[in-house]
C-alpha cells in the first residue's frame, strides 16, 4: 500500500494555533532535506506508530512548487494497526513536526501570522486527525487493502 500527498503546502495559512496562524514559505524545507536526513512517517506524531522512514527507504520526501510531498510504502499489517482511524473518517490529512525554525511575525488580515522561512530539521511527517494545516492531503493507493482494514479492524 502506498500513502502519499502533501505534508505541507506553501503560502497557505494554518488554522489558529494558540492565538496565531502560520504560513510556510517556499524554500523553507531546503535545509531540512539537504544531505541524508532521518525522518519517520508516524501516525499522530507518535514514535510507537511508525509507518516508514527515510532510513529504510520506505519514506520519500521532496519539495516542489506546491510544498513538501511525501510517499510512504506501508505494509498491510502496519496499516491495520496504525491507520484504521482514517477508514473511520476521523482523519484525512497529513502533518509534519519541525525543529530549528527561522521565522518572522506580522499582522495579516487581523491575525498574528508566523512565517516559517527555514526549517532546519523535520522530525516526522504523518497522518493526523487534527493537523495545523487543513490543506494537506492524504491518498491511499490500494482500495483492496483499505476495504480489508475497514472490515477487519475498524468495525470492532
Amino acid at each position: 500500500m502506498i500513502v502519499s500527498g502533501y505534508a505541507a503546502v506553501f503560502n497557505s495559512l494554518s488554522r489558529d494555533i494558540d492565538g496565531f496562524r502560520e504560513r510556510i514559505m517556499p524554500g523553507a524545507f531546503d535545509d531540512a532535506l539537504a544531505g541524508d536526513p532521518h525522518i519517520e512517517a508516524r501516525v499522530g506524531h507518535q514514535s510507537f506508530w511508525t509507518l516508514g522512514s527515510t532510513a529504510d527507504g520506505s519514506l520519500q520526501l521532496h519539495v516542489d512548487e506546491f510544498g513538501l510531498h511525501y510517499r510512504v510504502v506501508v505494509d498491510s499489517e502496519r496499516v491495520e494497526r496504525h491507520m484504521h482511524l482514517f477508514f473511520r473518517g476521523q482523519g484525512s490529512s497529513f502533518s509534519f513536526d519541525p525543529d530549528q525554525v527561522a521565522d518572522t511575525w506580522q499582522f495579516d488580515g487581523g491575525h498574528i501570522v508566523r512565517e516559517l522561512h527555514r526549517i532546519g530539521c523535520v522530525v516526522d511527517v504523518g497522518p493526523s486527525d487534527s493537523p495545523a494545516y487543513a490543506v494537506t492531503t492524504l491518498r491511499i493507493d490500494s482500495p483492496t487493502a483499505a476495504r480489508r482494514c475497514r472490515l477487519s479492524v475498524c468495525n470492532d
